[in-house]
């Protein structure tokens, strides 16, 4: 049976499998997998202002560019997620890690997640990070 995870300040929610365990940080925190071992970073924002929301897709387009990785905003995956627009890429690094990164964000909160792993175990985690992903609430999200 998943546990249920909160946001210290009850930005977002998220269903951790028995199999991981929740290391909490001041934005959010990682959901982690022994073995393989692989982590799952979330980090949250409160929205300051409603009326001027973060534009997510060049949120994350301009992260990725900034971390060496230039991607087109058009070419983002388009997530969806219950009350919330949302965004992904992945990529390899160094030929030794898989990671995923995600863009999630409503009228209340936005929240940047990101997956990484050893490369040879990445098809191992896809289904249970998709899960974990698909998961989570947003506040404000209906």
């Amino acid at each position: 049976m998943p546990d249920t995870i909160s946001h210290p300040d009850g930005l977002f929610e998220l269903s951790l499998p028995s199999d991981w365990r929740w290391v909490a940080d001041e934005t959010g925190g990682s959901a982690v997998s022994a073995q393989p071992p692989g982590v799952l970073h979330l980090s949250a924002e409160a929205v300051e202002d409603p009326a001027e929301l973060p534009n997510l897709s060049r949120m994350l387009a301009a992260f990725l560019t900034r971390t060496g990785r230039p991607v087109a905003t058009d070419d983002l995956l388009r997530v969806p997620l219950v009350g919330a627009e949302g965004f992904s890429w992945q990529y390899i690094e160094d030929q030794k890690r898989a990671w995923r990164v995600w863009i999630f964000g409503n009228r209340t909160v936005w929240v940047f997640a990101s997956f990484n792993c050893a490369l040879e175990d990445a098809p191992v985690h896809q289904g249970s990070v998709d899960g974990l992903v698909h998961s989570l609430r947003l506040a404000g999200a209906k």
